[in-house]
């Protein structure tokens, strides 16, 4: 009976231990992956029907050499209609806007093609990769949804 309650002691005091030493919300990775705030815009040309989505979102570390970064976009009304993908290496750590020697500040840019943009605005969901290994998504849940010609101005995480 001594050993079944010491096993139990045990194995609570690592399930705790593990516990505290993971990462705060819902982010599966270390703070270089975390999103903690974002904010995008989206600038449609109506003479060609093109089109540039840009998001930028800060860490809550400085950008570390195994993370990437990922922008999806989606349709405005419905949130659900893939329209682009971006490659994970269209991000830009410190890059316009980011502050000046900003290095957990990430910048992704989107082009649409004449022709391809959507008149209405886009839907964007920011996927930080540690390692390869999906580590935090903003928003949690659903898209951001970003009229046309926007500048942004709400905050994401």
């Amino acid at each position: 009976m001594k050993r079944l309650l010491l096993m139990l002691v045990v194995a609570l005091a690592a399930a705790a231990l593990v516990a505290g030493t993971g990462t705060a919300g819902d982010t599966k990775g270390p703070p270089c992956a975390n999103i903690a705030s974002g904010d995008a815009g989206y600038g449609y040309n109506p003479a060609d029907s093109s089109g540039t989505v840009q998001a930028t979102f800060d860490l809550a570390a400085p950008a570390c050499a195994e993370g990437s970064y990922l922008l999806e976009i989606y349709d405005f009304s419905t949130g659900t209609n893939p329209l682009a993908t971006s490659t994970l290496t269209q991000a830009v750590v410190g890059g316009d806007p980011c502050p000046t020697g900003s290095t957990s500040c990430v910048t992704i840019t989107y082009s649409f093609a004449a022709g391809s943009a959507p008149s209405d605005g886009v839907c964007i969901v920011v996927t930080t990769f540690y390692k390869k290994h999906s580590a935090d998504r903003g928003p949690d849940s659903g898209c951001y949804p970003v009229a046309a010609n926007s500048a942004g101005g709400k905050t994401y995480s």
